[in-house]
């Protein structure tokens, strides 16, 4: 008889937007909320000019229509940013567009912009 599958992958966990699963951090919880609506939402994802501003990615909901301003330096940077008001406010260095910039490198295989800018 086939054993089933103990060791699944986190992201096809179901997490709760209510409640914080006990095993997590709220910082981990709450980041995860992220990753999953970045999987979840349609997002358009266009590279500004590389020469001008390496790393920056203008982010498209394709439904809502709102557009956001990511910089993307690498998964723990502290470089990274966004226009959006969530990522202003929840303290957490992530937010769902960045999550979505970041799922989107992975997909095409892009590696982070790791040398920091001259500003």
């Amino acid at each position: 008889m086939p054993q089933k599958d103990t060791n699944k992958k986190k992201k096809d966990e179901k997490l709760s937007y209510t409640i914080k699963p006990p095993q997590m951090s709220l910082e981990e919880w709450q980041t995860g909320l992220r990753k999953k609506a970045a999987q979840n939402e349609r997002f358009i994802i266009k590279p500004y000019d590389h020469a001008e501003e390496p790393g920056a990615y203008h982010v498209t909901n394709s439904v809502s229509g709102r557009s956001y301003k990511v910089v993307y330096r690498g998964e723990n940077s502290l470089w990274n940013f966004c226009s959006c008001m969530d990522y202003k406010t929840n303290q957490l260095g992530t937010c769902k567009h960045i999550e979505a910039v970041k799922q989107w490198m992975e997909t095409k295989q892009i590696p982070a912009e790791d040398p920091l800018p001259p500003y």
